[in-house]
This record gives structure tokens, C-alpha cells and sequence, in this order.
């Protein structure tokens, strides 16, 4: 099995175009298809719940990595229960909106596609195992249930397959113009433009017409 320090240095030498968007669906894809558990196995806890395992490769197990249009989350893992019981759906999301609305984007790719690869592999452990169950892992892990996901036996899958601490929250993101909470759309010229404040504005900038501004979705940093 190919280890991170094989992948990264085959990245180097095939770069790919310089778009990040491109970037990050290489990268999302080529992460999908690691086989995790011998890395897993290295950590004693979580060893006892993959015994039966033969495999932890998230593609091969029918997860798809694709990207969403959210402006609350930048990776999203969805797998969660549906009206037919467990869920057919197993997808990673990261926002495209923070992958081009993040000036850190280069540095917070990683660590968030890994962040969500972590909830992906906790859902086959302990969702789509046969034998464990989500209540199983509340039992065993007190912490999940109240953090949301990221209790302590997610910390050990993420810092098992990435070799980092995995943060709860999305700390590096450095907003661009278009993730400022007001805006205008100038309905003479179509000009766009983005403030901080209502009052940021009150004449187009490209035309000269007066404008209005309204409210823009803001950002809850991290789900």
C-alpha cells in the first residue's frame, strides 16, 4: 500500500493544472482510494473493533467525493439515516464555495477532506459494520454523541490515517469579497459588490446608480 509521503511525491512528479478546484478533487479522489487499515490497525483501541475487517478503502466500499455549494460547511460527510432505515448514501462534500472563497484554501484543503474522510471511516466501523452499531459506539465513546461526531474515537481514526491532531473547528479560513455578510447586485449594470456593513454602499460603483444592499449568507466556519 502506498504510504502519504508516495502520494504527495507522485503528486509532485505529475502536477497537476494550477486550479485549486481541480487540486481538490484530485486530491479528494485520490484519498477515497487509500486502504486505511493497516494504519488503523497500529492503534491499539481501534484495533478491536476492526478485527474482522479485510479492508478500509472508502471507494471501494462505494463512497463517492464530490463537491457542494454550502456556504455553513466547507466538508460535509453524508451517511446518515433515511426513512428506510440505514442510508444508501455515502458521500463526502466538500463546499465549493470555500474552495473558491478561501485564500488558505491550498493549506485547509488537506486537513478538511482528511476531517471528513475520519466521520467516513467512523460510519463504517460503527454504522454500516455488521457488527457494531452507532449506540455501540456511543457506549464505548461517551464523547461522540455530545461533540457531535468528534469524540475521542473519531480524534483516533483522524490522527491515525493523517498523523495530525484533527481540529474541530475550521480555523485557517481567510475570507474572500464574496463571503463578506452584505452585498449588492446593481440591477442597472449587474455590477456585484460585497461589505461588511449595510451601509457599505449606496451607489454602484461601476455605473453610479444607486444600489441596494441586502443581506448575504454568512459563514458558521465549520459542521
Amino acid at each position: 500500500m502506498a504510504g502519504f509521503g508516495d502520494l504527495l511525491a507522485k503528486k509532485k512528479e505529475n502536477p497537476i493544472e494550477p486550479n485549486l478546484v481541480s487540486e481538490t478533487m484530485f486530491y479528494g479522489m485520490t484519498m477515497l482510494n487509500v486502504d486505511y487499515l493497516p494504519m488503523l490497525l497500529k492503534n491499539e483501541e481501534l484495533s478491536l473493533y476492526l478485527q474482522k475487517e479485510k479492508q478500509m478503502n472508502l471507494m471501494k466500499r462505494g463512497w463517492e467525493f464530490q463537491f457542494g455549494s454550502s456556504r455553513s460547511w466547507a466538508g460535509l460527510c453524508d451517511a446518515g439515516v433515511s426513512t428506510k432505515g440505514k442510508s444508501e448514501n455515502k458521500n463526502i462534500y466538500i463546499s465549493i464555495e470555500f474552495t473558491r472563497g478561501d485564500e488558505n484554501w491550498k493549506d485547509s484543503m488537506r486537513p478538511t477532506i482528511m476531517h471528513e474522510i475520519s466521520h467516513a471511516i467512523v460510519r463504517e466501523m460503527f454504522y454500516f459494520s455488521a457488527n457494531f452499531t452507532m449506540l455501540d459506539l456511543n457506549e464505548i465513546d461517551p464523547t461522540n454523541k455530545p461533540e457531535q461526531g468528534h469524540g475521542n474515537i473519531w480524534k483516533k481514526v483522524c490522527k491515525a490515517i493523517s498523523g495530525e491532531d484533527c481540529e474541530r473547528f475550521y480555523k485557517n479560513f481567510k475570507q474572500t469579497e464574496f463571503f463578506k455578510p452584505f452585498k449588492y447586485s446593481c440591477s442597472y449594470c449587474g455590477e456585484e459588490k460585497y461589505g461588511n456593513s449595510k451601509f457599505f454602499a449606496s451607489k454602484c460603483s461601476k455605473c453610479q446608480k444607486t444600489i441596494l444592499v441586502t443581506e448575504n449568507v454568512k459563514i458558521k466556519r465549520w459542521i
